[in-house]
C-alpha cells in the first residue's frame, strides 16, 4: 500500500532499538521480563485488564474503532457541523493509516526479535545483564512479525496528535467504555477516564509492555515518530476551506 499523505513509509522512520549489549536494552529486557509475563506478580490487576482491553481480548472496541469512538464523542459534544466532522474523521483516520505504515515498515527495517524470543535466547545477545528464561510466556499472544516499533503506539499517537491539532489542544477530558464480549458472567464493561488525548495513546502503548509483546523503547520510538505523522497530515492535507 501507499501512504495516504506521507511521501513514503520511511518519511518518519522510528529511531533504531538500542544495541543488544547495551545497558538500555538490559533495563528494558528486565522490565518486560517482570511486567509482561503471563503470571507476573508485579503487574497490577488494572494493568492486566487494560492490556487485554487494548488487545481486544474479550473486549471491544479494538484500536481503530476505539479512536473513532473518541472522535465521534467529540464531534457530538462540540456540535461540529457535517463538514467539520468529516474533516475531523478524515484527518484522524489518514493519520492512523500512515502511522501504522510507519511503524509496520520499521519492523522490517530493524527485524528485532519479540520479547518471547529475546528472553528464551538471552544467552545469544552478548549481554551479561540479561538472564534467559525458556519457560517465560507473555500475557498476550505474540504477533507473527518483527517487533520494533509498536503499531498500537503509532496508531494511538498519530490519532491523538491529529485530534489535538484539530481542536488546538491536547487537554480534553473524555471517557471510553470497553464492552465485555467474553463468556456471560465472567467479566463486565469497563469505563476509563482520561484527561488528555495523549494519555490514552501513551497508556495504550505501555499496555503492550504489560502484555509482554513489546519493549518500552519500541513504544517510545513509535510515539516520537507518529507525533510527526499526525502533524504532517494536519499541516499538508484537508485544510479548512
Amino acid at each position: 500500500m501507499l501512504p495516504c499523505a506521507m511521501y513514503s513509509p520511511t518519511q518518519y522512520l522510528p529511531v533504531p532499538p538500542p544495541p543488544l549489549d547495551s545497558a538500555a536494552y538490559a533495563e528494558s529486557y528486565q522490565q518486560v521480563l517482570d511486567l509482561g509475563r503471563s503470571d507476573s506478580v508485579v503487574r497490577t490487576a488494572d494493568q492486566t485488564r487494560f492490556a487485554l482491553q487494548i488487545a481486544g481480548v474479550n473486549y471491544r472496541p479494538g484500536p481503530f474503532a476505539l479512536w473513532n469512538d473518541v472522535a465521534r464523542g467529540f464531534a457530538a459534544s462540540r456540535n461540529l457541523s457535517l463538514l467539520e466532522a468529516a474533516r475531523l474523521f478524515a484527518l484522524m483516520n489518514v493519520s492512523m493509516h500512515d502511522g501504522l505504515m510507519t511503524s509496520h515498515t520499521s519492523k522490517y527495517v530493524y527485524h528485532l526479535w519479540r520479547p518471547i524470543t529475546a528472553i528464551a535466547k538471552a544467552a545469544e545477545d552478548v549481554n551479561d545483564a540479561t538472564i534467559p528464561d525458556p519457560t517465560w510466556t507473555p500475557l498476550l499472544a505474540t504477533p507473527p512479525y518483527p517487533s520494533h516499533a509498536s503499531n498500537v503506539s503509532c496508531i494511538g499517537t498519530s490519532a491523538a496528535r491529529a485530534l489535538a491539532r484539530f481542536f488546538d489542544t491536547d487537554v480534553a477530558p473524555f471517557s471510553v467504555t470497553w464492552t465485555w464480549t467474553g463468556a456471560a458472567g465472567a467479566g463486565m464493561d469497563v469505563t476509563r477516564n482520561f484527561n488528555t488525548l495523549s494519555q490514552l495513546a501513551d497508556e495504550a502503548g505501555m499496555s503492550r509492555v504489560h502484555g509482554g509483546i513489546h519493549f518500552d523503547f519500541e513504544v517510545d520510538a513509535a510515539a516520537a515518530a507518529c507525533r510527526k505523522v499526525g502533524d504532517f497530515v494536519f499541516e499538508h492535507t484537508m485544510r479548512p476551506l
